[in-house]
């Protein structure tokens, strides 16, 4: 068969239903009688019609069984369905919190109220270099495991599939 979508009959097909033919109507001739002789190449002729049809048939499915037809026109527009959850990504591979960086790092300045224990104050935990934390170890130490801290809840809130709220509470929870 080629790839055009029609499906072909080769050569090697046409001679073996041309033999098969062939010896149908050999073993008709040696039949006496005439009725039965018009019986048998009736039955005859309908086995091989029925037969070469089942062969299209299933030539034909096999080629375009995976070949879609054309689209057709749109149709009526049908009712809205139910309204889902807000904020949950279920269904897209896209899924995530816009501005993730910004909302961390405001919701940690908010939650983290240390960096105004830091020396250097918001300097130091915005930047946590020796010159804005006045060259104090143990603030810049500080500031730099929020920072280490806020780029891991920050790719968590990129690959979340939660809203921004419910993010928030899992990773600010509550300091009671």
């Amino acid at each position: 068969m080629t790839d055009d979508s029609k499906p072909n009959i080769t050569t090697t097909q046409i001679i073996l239903f041309l033999f098969v033919f062939t010896l149908f109507v050999i073993i008709g001739i040696s039949i006496g009688d005439k009725n039965l002789k018009i019986s048998y190449f009736l039955v005859v002729s309908l086995i091989l019609f029925t037969l070469f049809n089942c062969y299209l048939t299933v030539s034909y499915y096999t080629n375009l069984r995976d070949i879609g037809g054309r689209q057709g026109e749109r149709g009526l527009k049908g009712k809205n369905g139910f309204i889902g959850d807000s904020g949950v990504c279920t269904f897209s591979d896209k899924c995530g919190i816009p501005d993730c960086k910004d909302k961390i790092e405001r919701a940690s300045k908010d939650y983290n109220k240390d960096y105004k224990d830091l020396k250097g104050g918001v300097k130091c935990y915005d930047n946590p270099i020796d010159d804005n934390c006045n060259n104090d170890e143990e603030s810049k130490k500080k500031a730099l495991h929020l920072k280490n801290l806020n780029k891991e809840r920050i790719k968590h809130c990129k690959e979340s599939k939660l809203n921004w709220k419910e993010l928030k509470e899992i990773l600010f929870p509550p300091l009671n």
